[in-house]
């Protein structure tokens, strides 16, 4: 790593700046999450290869953890057994999984910390301590004076730093004028801040830019707050790169890494040349593909010199019984109690298969394209001796502005930051919450995300140099595309359509827009964990998805809500329909789905910033209806009046789209009753 002696003088009052209100908010972090999601034990007990857990609340608990492991894939955080008494230490568990047979929550952890664990424990989903570590780095890299730190004073708008000419080169295929012209700044000059609303390209840009790295010889470290803004760029780049032989060699000695454990679904189903691709960039599971082939190597290089001798196959399969054997395929193959001869010609099979496989010819090399979360790659980067040339953060509104500071650190040359300030911000506390002395400091870097540090925010605008937009959108349908322009985006950057989606398939193929009206339902919310719930628009959402599904089965369908509880209560209902995701609109940033359903659970004169008129509302909303590329369906009453935004939405969807009785959604034997007012 570099270092900028003459740069410090301002870097180290900056750092200490950047750093006042970490303490605090990894304090609320913490207590926060452990308010949303704990769960007190009744018992555990061992079972099977690992340990059951039974919850004092019984089933509704399990199902409650069961959701969450079948849909909190972007999570970064850590499931712990906390114990009664802050005396005790509380135990890391890992590779939670439900079995469905017992109907029960199975953990793995070491077994002597979980023979402590009993009645009065509780199951706690929390963070990881990322902000408590970076708060520590930062401090770190302000007295050791080691980083970046021209480019630190950059990106905090503390000062400028001088630009390089403008890259000059050919225009790149496949490219709109906005892209282009992002692209070449991004490779020429020091900072890069690309506003790129929904659907205009981000992911384009970013993959352009790692190709064009990678040619030139840069390294690049790849990070966003989402998993999938981080593997579909990786994705991409390492199609592209096995198309060559050199491109794929590179690949198979580990030049293009996935750092972290979880990774998206998309990433988990993608497959190059027929390889897992996440065998391919993870290195923990090249490393773990690798062993299995061993394995099942050892396993049939001993049965072939195995006569009928039982007692010698008796004692092969106690020595890989608990390690197992896995197909080419990743399927699980149980070793038989008794040798025949179908099972002799299955072990020589597949290990020949092994030794085509080409993970068999996996090396060890230095990585020059590195994708991670911003968690994991600060984590990972602080114990290793690698520092990229460039470094691109996505979805850069989510993270605060002290983890955009150490990312800006870590960069030998370029920093990239694309992400659009009208979705939605990183997760905090009210400014007035911090302590009294950290206040000035929480409102500069928590308060503000880096567009509004660089004079770009929904209040108000301020050209700066270093910022490129993009404008034409590459997702939503027309209808839809008008809404978020109506809603956010037309005064000041209003989106073009280039693209043309799937017609709907309910209630009509003109109905991009559907108000499903529950007026006659008359849907009342139920207070649940200080929040809300609404079982009417439960029952009728499921109905809903079951009418979608049965006429296009394969359409994705995202259902969004401003409350957990309901979320995690559809989630359960609809857990066996894959293609269906129920969440908070932070899980949905930076994905996409056919039809996008919205429901606001509380309806009329609701006291909440997401159901009100703030700029917290229109960036939810904005984020849950830009989602949809062929369909947006807004669940409520047409008597919804007021000038709070779902109200005005209600609105807009009568003008613009097509209006449903939800009463004929329901079967009379589950149309519940109305309820009393």
């Amino acid at each position: 790593m570099t270092t900028y002696d003459a740069d410090w003088a301002e870097a180290r009052p900056l750092l200490t700046d950047l750093t006042t209100p970490l303490e605090y908010l990894a304090k609320w972090e913490y207590a926060t999450a452990r308010r949303q999601a704990a769960w007190p034990l009744y018992r555990i007990w061992p079972q099977g290869d690992g340990y059951a857990l039974e919850f004092a609340a019984g089933h509704q608990a399990a199902d409650q953890v069961r959701s969450l492991l079948a849909s909190d894939t972007e999570s970064e955080s850590d499931w712990i057994l906390e114990p009664p008494t802050p005396i005790d230490e509380p135990v890391t568990v890992f590779d939670m999984r439900w079995d469905a047979e017992a109907r029960t929550v199975l953990v793995h952890a070491d077994d002597d910390a979980l023979l402590r664990v009993g009645s009065g424990w509780q199951l706690v989903k929390v963070p990881l301590v990322f902000t408590r570590v970076l708060r520590d780095r930062l401090l770190d890299a302000r007295d050791t004076e080691v980083g970046n730190a021209p480019l630190l004073l950059a990106v905090a708008g503390v000062r400028s730093m001088p630009s390089d000419e403008a890259i000059q080169t050919a225009s790149v295929d496949g490219l709109n004028r906005d892209q282009e012209a992002a692209v070449k700044h991004a490779l020429s000059q020091p900072v890069t801040l690309i506003w790129g609303p929904p659907g205009t390209g981000k992911t384009t840009v970013i993959t352009t830019i790692l190709r064009t790295c990678w040619q030139r010889g840069e390294s690049v470290l790849l990070t966003s707050h989402t998993h999938q803004a981080v593997d579909e760029p990786l994705s991409r780049l390492a199609h592209h790169l096995a198309a060559t032989e050199s491109g794929w060699t590179a690949l198979m000695h580990g030049h293009v890494q996935r750092w972290g454990s979880r990774v998206s679904e998309t990433l988990r189903r993608d497959r190059v040349r027929d390889l897992p691709t996440v065998d391919l960039l993870v290195p923990d599971d090249r490393m773990e593909r690798q062993a299995r082939g061993r394995r099942w190597q050892t396993v049939a290089n001993a049965v072939e010199s195995l006569a009928d001798d039982v007692e010698a196959w008796q004692q092969v399969r106690r020595d890989w019984l608990f390690r197992g054997l896995w197909t080419t395929a990743g399927e699980y193959w149980p070793l038989p109690d008794a040798l025949r001869s179908e099972d002799r010609t299955r072990l020589a099979k597949e290990a020949e298969s092994w030794k085509a496989d080409p993970s068999a010819t996996f090396a060890d090399g230095a990585p020059r394209i590195v994708g991670a979360t911003v968690t994991h790659a600060f984590l990972s980067m602080a114990d290793m001796d690698w520092s990229p040339d460039v470094v691109i953060v996505d979805e850069v509104t989510m993270s605060h502005m002290p983890a955009i500071a150490a990312m800006a650190l870590l960069a030998e040359n370029r920093i990239v930051m694309a992400g659009d300030f009208w979705q939605l911000p990183a997760i905090r506390p009210d400014i007035g919450q911090w302590p009294t002395t950290d206040r000035a400091s929480a409102a500069r870097w928590i308060g503000r995300d880096v567009f509004a540090v660089h004079g770009m925010s929904p209040e108000h605008r301020h050209p700066t140099p270093v910022l490129m937009t993009l404008s034409e959108q590459h997702r939503m349908a027309q209808p839809i595309c008008d809404l978020v322009n109506a809603m956010v985006y037309a005064p000041d950057l209003p989106l073009v359509t280039a693209t043309n989606p799937d017609l709907p398939v309910w209630p009509d193929a003109a109905a991009r827009l559907v108000l499903v009206d529950t007026t006659a339902l008359q849907p009342t919310a139920v207070s649940e964990s200080g929040s809300w719930v609404n079982p009417v628009h439960q029952t009728l959402i499921a109905a809903l998805v079951a009418e979608l599904i049965d006429r296009d089965e394969t359409a994705t369908i995202g259902i969004v809500t401003p409350f957990r509880p309901q979320a995690r209560q559809l989630a359960r209902r609809l857990v066996d329909a894959p293609q269906v995701t129920a969440a908070t609109a932070h899980r949905f940033q930076g994905s996409e789905r056919a039809i996008m359903i919205l429901d606001p659970v509380k309806l009329g004169t609701a006291r909440h910033a997401f159901l009100g008129d703030t700029t917290s509302a229109r960036q939810l909303w904005n984020v849950a209806i830009s989602r949809a590329q062929r369909q947006v369906i807004l669940v409520a009453p047409q008597s919804w009046v007021g000038t709070t935004l779902p109200a005005r939405l209600v609105r807009y969807f009568q003008r613009h789209g097509s209006v449903v009785d939800a009463s004929a959604l329901l079967a009379p034997a589950v149309n519940p009753a109305p309820a009393v007012q």
